[in-house]
């Protein structure tokens, strides 16, 4: 579950359920509904941001 990332604009089932499982989680902002904490995206291009950039050793960028 440490290298996995769940992609959810649920916040109870997406997100506080994949947290609870160990994962990371990214809430997509629907309907200007913000994360209550955590990173958040409003479309999914903005996962790119998150994502290591260059490989998976390098560690992922947060959001701001």
């Amino acid at each position: 579950p440490q290298e996995a990332l769940m992609v959810g604009d649920d916040w109870e089932a997406d997100i506080v359920g994949s947290r609870a499982l160990g994962m990371h989680a990214v809430y997509v902002e629907r309907h200007g509904h913000a994360a209550p904490d955590g990173p958040s995206i409003e479309h999914l291009e903005g996962l790119l941001d998150l994502l290591p950039a260059n490989g998976p050793d390098q560690g992922a960028r947060q959001a701001t």
